[in-house]
């Protein structure tokens, strides 16, 4: 192994464990292990130091995948959660409006102006809603 190929194989092994020491990795245990693997053989100058470089160069680069793969799904979690919290809210708002209209419908028993005003105030909720659905619907 040549004193470039060492050295840069030690500073990816320094940078990998800050990562691990920084909790960027969920197995930091497990990339520790790889870290003092790694150590161990470059301590010994042997003929096969260049295959052991080139077997700890494609597990750093390997690792360096799954890293950027755990970034990506994360993106894609916090935005399946801020979906999940926008759903609930509607679903929790369509039950408040379920359960005030049965209370309506039950304060205005059988009296005519009350059920004509309560149908008055049903027609402009009902438009109010289409509206803002049409007008925060993306185009197609």
């Amino acid at each position: 192994m040549t004193t470039d190929q060492r050295s840069s194989l030690v500073d990816r092994l320094h940078a990998l464990e800050r990562q691990a020491d920084d909790h960027a990795f969920t197995h930091v245990g497990e990339i520790l292990a790889l870290c003092a693997i790694g150590r161990i053989l470059l301590a010994f100058d042997d003929p096969d130091a260049v295959s052991v470089h080139g077997v700890l160069a494609n597990i750093l680069t390997r690792l360096q995948t799954l890293e950027t793969q755990g970034v990506s799904i994360m993106a894609v979690l916090d935005t399946l959660t801020d979906q999940v919290a926008a759903t609930t809210t509607a679903e929790q708002s369509a039950i408040v409006l379920l359960n005030g209209l049965a209370a309506a419908l039950a304060a205005a028993g059988t009296d005519p102006v009350k059920l004509q005003a309560l149908q008055d105030s049903l027609k402009t909720n009902t438009d109010a809603l289409a509206d803002a659905v049409v007008k925060n619907t993306p185009a197609a």
